[in-house]
């Protein structure tokens, strides 16, 4: 009787810090997973500005080119190439963006995935083994008198 107690006792026990392995865990996945997140954010945020600065140079490239063979900017093939040059940095900013998106999802579907697997892995719950363990126990106390 005494070792069915005993042996309650060490499960729960034993599932508890289990439990608590399991929270720590769970907060490190989370912290990786957030700073996971940040860093495509970042290598996005960059890429972009990289690409906002190598538009500006293009265009002012461009103009320096038309304005020294004596056109102006203002023609209309002139502004077309200029206009073509914002219109294919724009598309592929949209595309990058789009990118990010398809990213972000994928690595918000790997985090879930995670995560289940993780609460899945050990899911225990004390509450619930006292109530399919402990009345157990009292039975064969109450039966040995």
């Amino acid at each position: 009787m005494g070792n069915i107690a005993a042996q309650v006792a060490m499960t729960v026990a034993s599932k508890a810090l289990a439990g608590q392995a399991q929270k720590k865990q769970a907060k490190r996945l989370a912290a990786y997973q957030a700073a996971q997140t940040e860093q495509t954010r970042r290598q996005f945020e960059m890429t972009e500005r990289r690409r906002t600065e190598h538009l500006k140079r293009s265009l002012a490239a461009q103009r320096a080119r038309l304005g020294a063979s004596g056109t102006g900017l203002n023609g209309g093939s002139n502004r077309a190439l200029l206009d073509g040059l914002a219109k294919l940095a724009e598309t592929e900013s949209a595309e990058a963006r789009e990118r990010l998106g398809w990213q972000l999802g994928e690595l918000n579907r790997r985090n879930l995935l995670q995560q289940e697997k993780l609460s899945t892995g050990s899911g225990f719950d004390v509450g619930s083994l006292l109530q399919k363990t402990l009345p157990t126990s009292i039975n064969l106390f109450r039966g040995s008198k």
